[in-house]
């Protein structure tokens, strides 16, 4: 007998607590547990015939095996008894089946779902595998995402793939699929049905069987004054009876369907925007003895610093431009370096030992030699410093001791007397992270008792001993945080704060988000107006980095090969213009993004 609502999952806690769909070959129950989060689990139905069974194990497979955010995320593939279960992330939003049966989608709307459902698409198809299964009721949203539920006939890819069987949903199957001859472009062909259907409210006609393998093309989606023809256009090419004339990629189809829909490329508010087809290209390999933890351009972009443990290493990029050329040095400093960066083009700061410190570089941006002027102190505190962030005039300190904040006065590398010290009323809590946004300081705190928070010292150059302290909200949820949520990064851009977890990054200002790759944040910055984010794949063990947008949509993931952690320290990352340098296993790689 099938396990039936109010019965439990004993190896996990969970009670299964209502249906909330049936399929063709299994039953999905949202279950509940005291203390931890909803989840959705996954019945396969007695009786199945074996090729079924087998495509259900499968599925689990997958979805333990994916990362991607918008993907749904698997937990574990269980028998209890003779049943067959996974137990995956649960939707909380429903699917877009419910969402279409009571009205057709904004286009604004449909432009982010088939963005989110097409990198998805093209992230499988990069693990090689195809999905076959996107129709309307297998889009869940996921904490205001959409996502792919569904795996339970995905196949993986080969050259001269047969199915044994034409197998999917009616309406949502390419012609090569009803030939059992499925290929990357199957999907693209589905994705594109579900897009006509949600533009007009109802699904693709394309008749009989004999009609869609006919030499007529695709019914094209009915005039409507909201839908330019150029949409008609795209579409009509992403149903393309022949699998070669459609899109080369899902993301390719999502893109093009926005410029028709918008009747503009998309407009990015930089000097430099992104085209809307992303390439990196490898530019220059510097080797590394261990993996660089941290990066540092000087101010022109011809020297970079990183650090591996206790050695402060650097290389002389002789080209700018080109970034070609150069030798890599090491200084010993028989002290564990952490935040560093530069404050000229030949010295830089970092913080050592609970102290600030700056080294001169001026043989480094010569390549001369490798003397250098051994590190001083910048400023001497009381307390042991944490972290640091400069101004045109000010240069802020945190204590690694207590939740205080220093304020100098600064001006031409040159740190003056304290202006203010501020601390937070909270002797339980800690400062991780400090920046400036213009004349205000953007830091963030967490407590034992109170929980985490990213906040706003309003003017803080005014240095007011009774400063004005603004909890910011990412649009979702205010400060304080869950008290598991500790802010470990903070970037600035323009009127943008980007706060990184270890799981999320919520962003703050005119455009909130909160961005959930899937993964081990180990570092973020923004590049532009788009947040670029390095990631621990923990099931799989490789880093991989990826550029999200203001909306929180991935748009690119780099490099095509992830790199293999083998237990090292975290990646991290470093950008100078359209350069981004992130460690590799055996030193540090530049790509020009373009």
């Amino acid at each position: 007998m099938s396990l039936q609502v109010g019965d439990r999952l004993p190896e996990l806690g969970y009670e299964l607590a209502e249906l909330i769909r049936e399929g063709g070959h299994a039953f999905v129950y949202r279950a509940t547990h005291p203390t931890l989060t909803p989840k959705a689990v996954k019945v396969l139905k007695p009786g199945m015939r074996p090729d079924i069974v087998e495509g259900f194990l499968r599925e689990g497979q997958l979805l333990d095996k994916f990362d991607h955010p918008h993907i749904i995320r698997g937990h574990h593939v269980l028998k209890i008894g003779p049943e067959l279960v996974i137990v995956m992330q649960y939707a909380d939003g429903g699917s877009l089946a419910d969402l279409l049966a009571k009205q057709r989608m904004p286009i604004n709307d449909v432009i982010k779902m088939t963005r989110s459902i097409g990198y998805a698409i093209d992230y499988a198809h990069r693990q090689g595998v195809l999905v076959l299964d996107i129709n309307p009721a297998n889009i869940l949203r996921v904490a205001g995402k959409w996502v792919i539920s569904d795996f339970g006939i995905a196949v993986y890819d080969s050259p001269n793939l047969l199915l044994p069987s034409a197998h999917g949903t009616p309406g949502y199957l390419a012609p090569e699929i009803r030939l059992r001859k499925p290929v990357k472009a199957s999907d693209i062909f589905a994705l594109g049905c579900v897009v006509y259907q949600a533009l007009c409210g109802l699904p693709v006609d394309f008749g009989s069987v004999k009609d869609l393998l006919g030499p007529d093309p695709a019914p094209r989606l009915p005039p409507d004054p909201s839908v330019p023809e150029a949409a008609r256009d795209v579409l009509a090419q992403a149903l393309e009876k022949d699998a070669s004339q459609r899109f080369a990629t899902a993301s390719e189809f999502a893109e093009a369907l926005r410029v028709a829909l918008v009747g503009r490329k998309k407009v990015v508010k930089s000097s430099a925007p992104l085209p809307s087809t992303i390439q990196a290209q490898l530019l220059l390999h510097i080797g590394a003895a261990g993996r660089p933890r941290q990066f540092a351009f000087s101010p022109d972009g011809k020297l970079l610093l990183w650090t591996v443990g206790q050695m402060l290493c650097g290389h002389n990029l002789l080209t700018q431009l080109y970034l070609q050329g150069g030798s890599g040095r090491g200084i010993y400093l028989n002290e564990t370096v952490e935040q560093i960066e530069f404050a000229a083009s030949n010295q830089a700061w970092f913080v050592s030992a609970g102290r600030l410190r700056s080294i001169q570089l001026d043989a480094f941006v010569s390549g001369k030699g490798d003397d250098v002027v051994m590190p001083y102190d910048v400023v001497r505190v009381s307390e042991q410093i944490g972290h640091f962030a400069r101004s045109a005039n000010d240069l802020a300190v945190t204590s690694q001791t207590s939740p205080t904040i220093w304020l100098y006065a600064y001006q031409g590398n040159t740190v003056g007397r304290l202006r203010v010290m501020y601390r937070i009323p909270d002797e339980h809590a800690s400062i991780t992270a400090i920046a400036w946004q213009g004349t205000d300081i953007i830091f963030s705190t967490t407590s034992v008792y109170e929980g985490s928070g990213v906040y706003r010292w309003v003017d803080a150059h005014l240095a007011d001993s009774h400063p004005l302290i603004i909890p910011l909200s990412s649009g979702f949820k205010a400060a304080p945080f869950e008290k598991r949520v500790v802010f470990e990064r903070l970037a600035v851009e323009g009127d943008q704060i980007a706060a990184m977890t270890k799981e999320e990054i919520h962003v703050f200002g005119k455009h909130p988000a909160i961005i959930r790759p899937g993964g081990t944040l180990t570092d973020m910055l923004w590049f532009r107006e788009f947040v670029l984010v390095a990631i621990l794949d923990r099931s799989t063990n490789f880093y991989r980095v990826e550029l999200y947008d203001a909306g929180g949509d991935l748009r690119f993931e780099f490099p095509p090969q992830p790199y293999k952690s083998g237990g090292a320290q975290a990646v991290s990352l470093g950008i100078y213009k359209d350069v981004i340098a992130f460690s590799a296993k055996t030193g540090i790689d530049f790509f020009r993004v373009s």
